[in-house]
C-alpha cells in the first residue's frame, strides 16, 4: 500500500500527539471514502469522503506537511473536509460530525444508543452544536482530543483527503481516456 512510507513518517509525529492510540488507515483504490480505526479503548472510527471538501488555504502543521511531501504526497493548499468520528462503547455510539482543517470544528454530536441500527429515523439524537453552552462545547473538544481526534489528526485528514482526491481523479481520467480512445 502507498500508505506504508507515510505511516512510518507519521509515527514519530503521531506518537506524541496521540498518546492514547495509533490509528490504522483503510483506503481502498477506486473508492472515495477513507476510514481510520483506533485499536484502543474506547474504539474510535473516523470516516471521510475525499469529495466532501472545500478549499481552505490553511496554516497546517509543518512537520506533517514535510512528512507527507517526503512520502510523495501532494499537499497543495489543504482542504476543509467533513468527517465523522464515532466513539464506541459497547453497542452505544457517540458520533461527532466535524470539519477538519487547521483545527477540528464540531458541527453536531449525536448519541446513538444501540449503535446506528438501533436508532429510529425520527429519534432526537442531539442539538445543533452551536446552540450549546461554551463550557459544554469545550468539554466535547477536550473529549475528542482525549480519544485521539487532535488538531494534528485534523490536519492529516484535510491533507490526506486532498491527496486521495488527486489520486482518484487521475485514475478516473486514465480510465475515461482508455475507454474513449
Amino acid at each position: 500500500s502507498h500508505l506504508s512510507p507515510l505511516t512510518s513518517h507519521l509515527s514519530p509525529l503521531t506518537s506524541h500527539h496521540h498518546h492514547r492510540q495509533p490509528l490504522s488507515t483503510q483506503d481502498i483504490d477506486g473508492e472515495s471514502v477513507v476510514k481510520l480505526h483506533s485499536t484502543g479503548s474506547p474504539k474510535v472510527v473516523i470516516e471521510f469522503d475525499c469529495r466532501d471538501s472545500t478549499t481552505d488555504e490553511g496554516d497546517y502543521d509543518e512537520e506533517l506537511v514535510e512528512a507527507m511531501e517526503e512520502a510523495g504526497m501532494e499537499t497543495e493548499g489543504g482542504s476543509a473536509v467533513a468527517f465523522t468520528a464515532d466513539v464506541e462503547k459497547g453497542s452505544d455510539l457517540l458520533r461527532f460530525h466535524c470539519t477538519a482543517s487547521e483545527v477540528v470544528n464540531i458541527d453536531t454530536v449525536e448519541y446513538l444508543p444501540g449503535g446506528e441500527s438501533g436508532v429510529a429515523d425520527n429519534a432526537y439524537t442531539g442539538p445543533d452544536f452551536d446552540e450549546l453552552d461554551e463550557d459544554l462545547k469545550n468539554a466535547f473538544h477536550e473529549y475528542l482530543e482525549d480519544v485521539g481526534v487532535t488538531e494534528s489528526l485534523s490536519n492529516f485528514i484535510a491533507m490526506y483527503s486532498d491527496h486521495k482526491e488527486q489520486q482518484e481523479y487521475t485514475r478516473w481520467l486514465q480510465n475515461v481516456q482508455k475507454f474513449t480512445s
